[in-house]
């Protein structure tokens, strides 16, 4: 069983909407590091999630307000019992406390077709404290039907009205030509604009007829309170890539970067793009393709966001190809950093091909520190035979730059049990280097369905 929320139906080329329980030609470099161990690491579990009424699954990774608190997504629990048995999930804060143990706070619990269900990718603040995300399902729309909830998702802010956070409704998607399905959460820029993606949706012709192959999109504010959206840059499987997922990112200059799973123009396979979308005249946008795939040792499916390093050069991962003698012969992905060239071409260079054993497989986001290290984590692979992932319940793991090579130490092996079970959502640095992150299950065993656990929240000290 792949990732209970990057599991992705690839004989059809189409993702495969979840809400019920459930991831080149003319490559300059390939780097297979070492797997090793890392000494004096200590995982810190801050939360153990219990299902109803805190949560269950987190569904995205965590991040910091100005005070030390941290905030995140759970997919299910919080109730009524609408949604996967448990609640259609929350949106919590987990606060420091003097001891040294953390409290959670359910900010809101997501209930039914209106509020929306099932939230999913990381949170944004904005400069007044309010949160933005989005839910991959609800918002009406009878185009899609999900877990008795009807409508194909929506983007929402939340409002601290003390003691109570209230729920604005900012955009709810029908799956046409604005999309459907969004699924990586948002970016703001300096003028409270939001920007995002959906996984479905959009145009209908040729690879998309049956539910569209996404859209880039923006929310502006409008004078009288509503919100607007325009769709940067429709998909269609084709050479501009199809289904982007993860986060859009902006580089300083105001250019927008992400990943389209599928599509493209690789050699052997459209196995998905590296894309950037510049603002042009008009209030359009420009999409330009920075890499195409070709599902060998350069990976296949790129399913994540993308960070950037102080240079300027771009870092992600595939869920699969890489070492194709691993994982069954579809490889168990790679970490890769894209670097801009003097030609204007892009440059891809594989930082490690992951071999499905201490290692792990099946990376997620990654994220850079000050010094150029790239941390991330992979929901399978570590030590085998926990849980339901007979080949291991993942890993966190730090890639260090060495001599011109690439070197991957294991930062913490997850056993399955109270430690966590399935990171997911990568990781989040603090100003110290500490490292930050959620797993999907794995935890309190004794707690929701099938004794897996309902999921944690971590810390890695160094």
């Amino acid at each position: 069983m792949k990732s209970i929320f990057r599991k992705i139906h690839k004989s059809s080329r189409k993702p495969f909407p979840i809400i019920t329980v459930c991831r080149a030609i003319g490559l300059a470099a390939l780097t297979l590091g070492m797997a090793l161990s890392a000494p004096a690491q200590t995982e810190k579990i801050l939360h153990a999630f219990s299902g109803t009424p805190g949560g269950s699954m987190p569904s995205s990774g965590v991040i910091f307000d100005a005070t030390g608190n941290l905030y995140g997504t759970t997919v299910a629990g919080g109730g009524p019992q609408t949604c996967l048995g448990s609640g259609c999930g929350v949106v919590y804060e987990l606060s420091p406390a003097g001891d040294g143990s953390w409290r959670e706070l359910a900010l809101f619990r997501f209930r039914d077709t209106a509020t929306g269900a099932s939230p999913l990718g990381n949170l944004t603040f904005d400069a007044s404290g309010n949160l933005y995300g989005a839910v991959f399902a609800g918002g009406g729309a009878y185009a899609c039907y999900q877990g008795n909830i009807d409508g194909c998702g929506l983007i929402y802010k939340l409002s601290l009205d003390p003691p109570e956070w209230d729920e604005t409704v900012l955009r709810a998607f029908n799956l046409g030509i604005g999309g459907g399905i969004p699924n990586g959460g948002l970016v703001a820029d300096s003028s409270g604009n939001f920007y995002g993606t959906t996984q479905q949706g959009g145009t209908f012709a040729n690879n998309c007829e049956e539910e569209g192959c996404g859209v880039a999109f923006k929310l502006s504010p409008t004078a009288s309170g509503e919100w607007k959206e325009t769709a940067l840059h429709t998909f269609t499987d084709g050479a501009d890539g199809g289904f982007p997922i993860g986060a859009l990112i902006f580089d300083a200059a105001g250019n927008l970067y992400g990943a389209a799973e599928m599509g493209g123009t690789g050699v052997g396979c459209a196995c998905g793009v590296v894309f950037e979308l510049s603002p042009v005249s008009g209030g359009l946008w420009r999409e330009a393709v920075l890499y195409n795939f070709t599902g060998n040792a350069d990976g296949t499916y790129p399913d994540a966001g993308l960070a950037f390093d102080a240079a300027g050069n771009l870092y992600g991962s595939t869920f699969h190809g890489g070492n194709l003698s691993a994982c069954s012969g579809q490889g168990c992905g790679v970490a890769f950093e894209l670097s801009p060239t003097s030609s204007g071409e892009w440059k891809e260079t594989v930082l490690h091909s992951f071999t499905g054993g201490a290692d792990g497989s099946s990376p997620g986001p990654l994220a850079v520190d000050a010094a150029g290290n790239v941390y991330g984590t992979t929901t399978e692979g570590g030590a085998t035979g926990c849980g339901f992932h007979q080949t291991g319940c993942g890993v966190v793991f730090e890639l260090s730059p060495a001599g011109g090579s690439w070197n991957e130490i294991v930062l913490h092996t997850f056993l399955g049990g109270t430690d966590g079970n399935t990171p997911t959502y990568g990781v989040t640095l603090d100003a110290s280097g500490n490292l930050y992150g959620t797993t999907v299950s794995g935890g309190l065993l004794n707690a929701c369905d099938f004794g897996f656990g309902c999921g944690v929240v971590y810390e890695i000290i160094p």
